[in-house]
């Protein structure tokens, strides 16, 4: 059942707007104050909010930026009920995501009319996200095979040998061939997890119940847990020396196995795109922005470097499979980064100039608690 949140503080108007929602089959919540309105919004989330705009201590501007603000209900359509009409007023609703308006008094039909309509306007957002999973499912089944299949092959290949000539084969040619299939293998594990993480941020974009939980995450020591994964990647690659950290200590607002996942994408594309003997550099620190603390990473290399083009189709906001066909493993890899960043409330930008190198920077957000 449609559940819709009423906030007024006239006790007339509100028992005549819930008596005419309830007798169209609505589920109605009330509450009398702008305060008691973000709190039942909050603990549950309704399907439309129908809210006065005068009301004291908490007014209807307030309501609706606080609900704004929070994943859960940054969607939920919203329906202003005033006495002002002036155009000013109005703006002030718009530029804070109002859906619609009401000027008092209005008919029964009138508040009917404006709530069908906002309610069959979600139901449509709504379904164009369901849809958008479904291609994105969709892509990920017809791509994905194509992905796989160069490294599933190599194993094959190398375990056929093997099974046909396990009488003759030496001793150091075994293991050869077991170390060649344990490198496939390796390639083909790293390619599923990089696929179907991607896969499972694109469904959790539309969720706000699920981005609302994410944001609850904590990684308490995250220098220690970035110093960590660099430094792996560095020894793997025998490049210790090459790598320098400059991190402040700061608990950061996001699991830590995203933010494992986001440094090991960003780092391990800078270790490869760049040459031996070239210093990768990795630095921390907090920044103060008009959203609040961020932590601002900043990976850079002295490698290669992009094009223009190449960079501007990194940087572009592309289909799931668009980035699978064009951008390669770094472009996804760089795509789960932005998506990571942005389910977090963080930004990403990227930077580089061909046979200069490259920079990436990421400003996550800091634990407020």
């Amino acid at each position: 059942m449609t559940q819709i949140l009423l906030v007024e503080d006239n006790p007339t108007v509100l028992s005549n707007l819930r008596k005419m929602l309830e007798s169209e089959g609505f589920a109605v919540t009330v509450a009398t104050n702008g305060r008691e309105g973000i709190a039942a919004a909050q603990q549950t989330p309704p399907d439309l909010v129908v809210c006065d705009i005068m009301m004291p201590e908490v007014n209807g501007y307030e309501v609706l930026a606080a609900l704004r603000e929070r994943p859960e209900t940054a969607t939920v359509p919203f329906i202003f009920l005033t006495a002002k009409a002036e155009r000013r007023d109005f703006r002030q609703g718009m530029e804070l995501g109002a859906d619609d308006f009401l000027t008092k008094p209005f008919t029964r039909d009138e508040l009917l009319e404006a709530v069908r309509a906002q309610l069959s306007k979600q139901k449509n957002f709504d379904d164009r996200y369901r849809q958008q999973v479904e291609e994105l499912r969709g892509s990920l089944a017809q791509s994905l095979p194509h992905r796989l299949l160069f490294p599933a092959i190599q194993i094959m290949g190398m375990a056929m040998g093997l099974e046909q000539r396990a009488t003759t084969l030496l001793p150091e040619e075994v293991a050869e061939a077991g170390q060649r299939i344990k490198t496939a293998a390796k390639t083909l594990h790293e390619m599923i997890k990089k696929f179907l993480t991607y896969s499972e941020l694109e469904a959790m974009a539309g969720d706000g119940s699920r981005i609302a939980a994410l944001r609850q995450e904590r990684t308490t020591f995250a220098k220690i847990e970035i110093a960590s994964v660099c430094r792996e990647l560095a020894r793997q690659r025998e490049r210790e020396r090459d790598l320098q950290l400059d991190l402040v200590e700061v608990t950061l607002a996001l699991s830590d196995n995203h933010l494992e996942t986001l440094v090991r994408e960003l780092v391990e594309n800078a270790l490869t795109y760049s040459p031996f003997g070239r210093a990768v550099t990795v630095t921390g620190k907090i920044v103060a922005t008009t959203e609040g603390d961020r932590f601002h990473l900043v990976i850079q290399d002295l490698g290669h470097g992009m094009s223009t083009d190449r960079l501007a189709l990194l940087d572009k906001r592309q289909s799931f499979e668009q980035k699978l066909q064009a951008q390669g493993s770094a472009g996804l890899g760089l795509a789960i980064v932005r998506r990571l960043t942005e389910l977090h409330g963080g930004a990403l930008q990227l930077a580089s100039t061909p046979y200069e190198g490259t920079t990436v920077e990421v400003w996550l957000p800091v634990a407020t608690d």
